[in-house]
């Protein structure tokens, strides 16, 4: 027996490339999700996210994916998008691997808050 899905609660989230397809999504069928965590990816953000939260970690001491990317990406979105619902997260002391395990309940916990 499989659960029955609750479709105004259905999130994302994703590490490195994980991070980066999680932004494909949401740009390709944002409609159809209630939050999104894109975690040490990388600044190329293009959804509507005045329409869908997004919570975007970045880890201090990523040198694969700079944090400053991450924030780049982030601003851009709040620029062009006034009402964005987007939050840049810092993970201070955290590389592009260890980050994860240093936000995942916190991040977890705020994406089961979401609802479409």
């Amino acid at each position: 027996t499989i659960a029955p899905v609750d479709h105004k609660r259905i999130g994302l989230m994703g590490h490195s490339l994980g991070a980066m397809t999680t932004m494909s999504i949401a740009s390709a069928h944002g409609e159809l999700l209630a939050g999104i965590v894109p975690i040490a990816g990388n600044g190329r953000m293009a959804f509507d996210a005045a329409a869908l939260p997004c919570r975007a970690y970045a880890a201090e001491y990523d040198f694969l994916l700079p944090a400053s990317a991450v924030r780049a990406g982030v601003e851009r979105l709040q620029n062009a998008q006034p009402d964005a619902q987007i939050a840049f997260k810092l993970v201070e002391g955290a590389g592009h691997v260890l980050i994860v395990n240093q936000i995942l309940d916190e991040a977890v916990a705020w994406l089961l808050e979401q609802r479409r």
